[in-house]
């Protein structure tokens, strides 16, 4: 079975220099991954690159065994929050059917079954009743249910996403955990640029560890250890250590 994304060689330069090199991994459907690395390190740009928004400058990225543009139908990507427009006059629910425009005919005009399965989506994810307020009204995690709505209305078989925790309060933290994982369960295959170290050992598969380049692809167990976080994180040893403990700590309940 083709995996799910094929990355080979992948590198993106700009002009101050690469920010990503030689970048080669592959991840196999019904997974739930998440891309890890210091700030700066270009997982973001990874992100982006695979769904052609950044450029890249040399490599080969294969979506289900086909270029982005073949198997745009099975991907749903969710930008950062910081990337979106708040302000734009569109209510919650317009957003949220923008969801089926790869649907629609020519016009692109949304039916009401496009947005009766809106609703349903948006009440999945306990902001229903905001369905006609001003996207700008809403609060960091309803804003961040908001883009996940529109994305789970495409019926994805994959879905993208730049750190969506990134800003939010813990109660949408967990259901957005909870989504994550019952999407897996589905069959779907989930990829998360992820910033809380302490939360990636209980709650992803796999990990895509870089910094500018390649550290390490595979399943989390053989993906943290502390010889990869010395070599990603500068060699600052007494990270790996902190992790493990938050790790601990939260599983534990503390």
């Amino acid at each position: 079975m083709k995996p799910v994304i094929d990355v080979e060689g992948l590198t993106v330069q700009y002009e101050e220099g690469a920010v990503l090199w030689d970048v080669s991994f592959s991840i196999e459907k019904g997974s739930l991954t998440a891309i890890v690395g210091p700030n700066g390190a270009g997982k973001s740009t990874l992100l982006k690159s695979l769904v052609n928004l950044k450029t890249k400058t040399s490599g080969r990225i294969h979506f289900f065994g086909k270029p982005y543009k073949k198997a745009l139908s099975k991907i749903a990507y969710v930008p950062q929050r910081g990337c979106i427009d708040w302000d734009f006059p569109i209510t919650a629910l317009e957003v949220v059917t923008m969801g089926r425009y790869g649907r629609l005919g020519p016009l692109k005009w949304p039916r009401r079954a496009d947005k009766e399965a809106a609703l349903k989506i948006m009440e999945r994810l306990g902001i229903a009743e905001l369905s006609h307020r001003q996207i700008s009204k809403l609060s960091g995690g309803q804003q961040q249910r908001l883009f996940l709505c529109r994305a789970l209305l495409q019926e994805a078989d994959l879905y993208l996403l730049d750190e969506p925790f990134c800003g939010i309060d813990l109660t949408t933290e967990k259901l957005l955990f909870d989504l994550f994982k019952s999407l897996r369960d589905e069959g779907k295959t989930v990829v998360v640029v992820h910033h809380d170290l302490s939360t990636v050992e209980e709650t992803f598969d796999g990990v895509v560890m870089i910094n500018k380049r390649l550290i390490a692809a595979g399943s989390t167990a053989q993906v943290f250890t502390k010889e990869n976080f010395n070599r990603c994180y500068d060699k600052r040893g007494t990270l790996f250590d902190d992790v493990v403990r938050l790790s601990q700590e939260k599983h534990g309940g503390a």
